[in-house]
């Protein structure tokens, strides 16, 4: 997975009703298993998937962790990821590699790759 800076996307699944509460913006937290080593300033790209008929719907949603709750009752291995919507800037390249990334921060100037 190529990464810009300090942060990195994570392409997960979203049931329909949580889905739907995050798009309208009622839900403004994910609960999640701690198995991608979640960090605050990462991505979350949440695509619509339909558990009844195993398929994925083709919506998305993505949003910005921006706290990350461990412990405090959660069960081992829990995270609850606080998210907030935000918008991406315009493609630009790696000043080191020509690599185009996108990025939601203007002062990310070069991919993580690159010294």
């Amino acid at each position: 997975m190529k990464t810009v800076d300090s942060y990195r996307i994570h392409r997960v699944k979203c049931w329909p009703e949580p889905f739907a509460a995050l798009r309208a913006g009622d839900k403004t937290h994910e609960v999640r298993v701690d198995d991608r080593n979640y960090r605050v300033r990462d991505v979350l790209h949440l695509s619509e998937w339909d558990p009844a008929m195993a398929l994925y719907s083709g919506e998305f949603e993505e949003r910005l962790i921006t706290y990350k709750t461990v412990g405090f009752g959660l069960p081992p291995g829990l995270v609850v990821l606080s998210v907030r919507p935000f918008e991406w800037l315009p493609a630009k390249s790696c000043q080191s590699c020509g690599y185009s990334f996108r990025s939601y921060d203007p002062t990310h100037t070069a991919c993580s790759d690159c010294p």
